[in-house]
C-alpha cells in the first residue's frame, strides 16, 4: 500500500491504532503514559522492505529478542606470561574455541579470522580463581531448614549482584553452598559465576551447574573457635543423623545383595535347565490337589526354605543420604574449633566417611590428623593465629604436614573479595604459587570438579583472567575474564551496580 502511494504514517495507523479501534479496544495501538506496554522495536523504518524486528514487548515482557552479531569462532589472548599451578610460559598467544582452549602458541601466532586482543607484554594470563566454599546469589534473611534435597544451585538468584561483583574480580566458578540452618545444612553445587546465556535453546539464561552429580553435604558443628556454644549437643546430633543415614543405606544395601544374588542364581538354573541337564520334577506330594490341598502358602518358600525378604520402607529423604555411603559425593564439615575438628571428624570416622574441613580456624593444631585421614581443608586466605606471640599462617603449617589446602571465601555475597584476600596473603608471607594453586588446582580437587577446570592445557575449559601484572600484586587489576571460550569482561566496561 505504501508502494502505491499510501503514506507511511497512514499506513502504520492501520494496522495499530484505527485497527485497535476497530476492534473495540482504543488503548491499544499507541504508546501514551499509562498505556499497554505492546510494541516493536525495528532494526530500520518499520515499514521498510527490509525491516526486521530487534525487540518485542507484551505487556511489558520480552516476546523475542533477535539473536547478535555470532561471536568469533576463535578468540585469542595475547600476554607477557600465562601462568598456572603447574607451569609458566612467557610471550604466549592464548587460543580459545568452542569453550576449550586449543593451543598455547609463541609469540603472535593466530588462527585467520580469530578476535585477537593483545593486552601487552606485562599482563598475565591465569585460570579462572575457584571459590571453594561461597553464599553466592543470595539474599541475607532467615535461613531455611536444611535436608539432602535442599540444593543451593535452586537457591541462587541469577540476578544477583555478586555473581557479576565474582566474574568481574576473576572468580569464575564457585562452590554455592545452601543458606539454612542446623547441623546439616543441604547440598552444595559447584557453578560457573557466569549463567548460560539464553539462546535458540534456552529462552532464559541459566544457572550452569559443573559438577551436578557431586554436590556435597554440608553439615556445621561451630562457627569459629569464639563459638563455644552447646557444641556436645551438635556432635551429638551430627552423630545421630550419621548413624541413622547410614543404618537406612545398610538396610538397603543387604536387601539389595540378596535381590541381586536371586537374580543370578535364577538366571544360573534357566540356563542350566536349557543346557540339557536333569532337572529334578517337583514332589508331586507339594503339588496342590483338587481342593487345594498342599499348596504353599503364598509369600513363603517351599517347604524348608525362609520367608521372603521384605523390602525396607522407603524414605526419600533418607535415599538421598545413599549417596555418601556409595561414594557419589562427599561430606563438608564446617569446624573451627580443635576440639571440634577432631570430634567432627571421629563421628565422620565411624560411618567409614572422611570429610572435607571448612573453616578450620584452629586446623593447624591437629594438622598431623588431618593429613593422616586425608582430610583436606578449605580456609580464608590469609587465616592466621598467634602462636608463642609470632603470627602464622594456619595453611602453610597444614602444607607442610601434607594437608591440601584451597581458599574460599565463605561469607555472604563475599566471592569477589576472594582474589584481593589471597593477595593479602601473599603479603603476608604465602608464596605465590602456592596462593594461586589454593584458588585454581587444589580448589578444583577439592569440589570435585570437572576435568580441566583451574588449569589452561589442550582440552581444558577456556576459564580464564588477564590481570594488568602480577595476579597478586595490588596494583594489578584485572584486563579480561573469559568464561566457556568468551569474553565476558574487559576493563571499562560498565559496572553500575555491581556493588549494590
Amino acid at each position: 500500500a505504501v508502494r502505491a502511494g499510501l503514506p507511511e504514517s497512514a499506513a502504520l495507523a492501520a494496522v495499530t491504532g484505527r485497527a485497535a479501534e476497530a476492534a473495540g479496544a482504543p488503548d491499544l495501538g499507541r504508546l501514551a503514559a499509562g498505556g499497554p506496554a505492546d510494541l516493536v522495536a525495528y532494526d530500520g523504518p518499520p515499514l521498510a522492505l527490509h525491516a526486521r524486528p530487534e525487540l518485542v514487548l507484551v505487556g511489558g515482557e520480552v516476546r523475542y529478542e533477535a539473536p547478535g552479531e555470532e561471536e568469533p569462532a576463535v578468540l585469542v589472548l595475547r600476554a607477557g606470561r600465562l601462568q598456572t599451578a603447574e607451569t609458566t610460559r612467557n610471550d604466549v598467544s592464548l587460543v580459545l574455541g568452542g569453550g576449550r582452549v586449543l593451543g598455547l602458541e609463541s609469540g603472535s601466532a593466530a588462527p585467520a579470522g580469530a578476535d585477537v586482543r593483545d593486552y601487552g607484554p606485562g599482563a598475565v594470563i591465569v585460570p579462572g580463581a575457584i571459590d571453594a566454599f561461597a553464599l553466592l546469589g543470595l539474599e541475607a534473611g532467615p535461613p531455611a531448614g536444611g535436608g539432602a534435597r535442599v540444593h543451593a544451585a535452586e537457591q541462587v538468584e541469577l540476578d544477583h549482584p555478586s555473581l557479576g561483583r565474582a566474574v568481574a574480580a576473576g572468580v569464575t566458578s564457585a562452590l554455592a553452598a545452601p543458606w539454612a540452618g542446623g547441623p546439616f545444612r543441604g547440598r552444595a553445587d559447584l557453578v560457573s559465576t557466569e549463567p548460560l546465556p539464553a539462546d535458540e535453546d534456552r529462552p532464559h539464561p541459566e544457572l550452569e551447574t559443573l559438577a551436578a552429580s557431586r554436590s556435597p553435604f554440608v553439615f556445621w558443628l561451630d562457627g569459629g573457635p569464639a563459638d563455644e556454644g552447646a557444641r556436645s549437643g551438635r556432635v551429638r546430633a551430627l552423630q545421630g543423623l550419621l548413624r541413622k543415614a547410614k543404618g537406612y543405606h545398610d538396610q538397603w544395601e543387604a536387601f539389595e545383595k540378596k535381590d541381586d544374588k536371586k537374580d543370578g542364581d535364577s538366571k544360573k538354573s534357566k540356563k542350566k535347565g536349557a543346557g540339557g541337564d536333569r532337572v529334578r520334577l517337583a514332589d508331586p506330594r507339594n503339588r496342590p490337589g483338587r481342593d487345594g490341598e498342599g499348596a504353599q502358602p503364598a509369600g513363603r518358600a517351599a517347604k524348608g526354605g525362609g520367608e521372603e525378604k521384605k523390602a525396607p520402607d522407603k524414605d526419600p529423604e533418607m535415599d538421598a543420604w545413599r549417596d555418601l555411603f556409595r561414594g557419589k559425593a562427599k561430606a563438608w564439615l564446617r569446624a573451627g574449633r580443635h576440639d571440634s575438628i577432631r570430634e567432627g571428624l571421629q563421628a565422620f570416622q565411624s560411618v567409614g566417611l572422611v570429610p572435607v574441613l571448612l573453616g578450620g580456624e584452629e586446623a593447624d593444631l591437629v594438622a598431623d590428623e588431618l593429613a593422616r585421614a586425608k582430610v583436606g581443608v578449605v580456609l580464608q586466605p590469609g587465616l592466621s593465629r598467634l602462636v608463642d606471640g609470632e603470627r602464622v599462617l594456619v595453611g602453610e603449617r597444614l602444607r607442610r604436614a601434607g594437608v591440601t589446602v584451597a581458599f574460599g571465601s565463605q561469607g555472604l555475597g563475599n566471592s569477589d573479595r576472594l582474589p584481593l584476600l589471597a593477595a593479602a596473603a601473599v603479603r603476608a608471607g604465602l608464596a605465590p604459587t602456592r596462593a594461586l594453586r589454593s584458588l585454581t588446582l587444589d580448589a578444583a580437587a577439592l569440589t570435585e570438579a570437572p576435568e580441566g577446570l583451574g588449569r589452561l592445557a589442550v582440552g581444558d575449559r577456556a576459564d580464564c583472567v588477564v590481570y594488568s601484572g602480577d595476579p597478586f600484586e595490588p596494583a594489578s587489576r584485572v584486563l579480561a575474564v573469559v568464561v566457556r571460550g568468551r569474553l565476558v569482561h574487559e576493563w571499562g566496561d560498565d559496572l553500575s551496580g555491581l556493588g549494590q
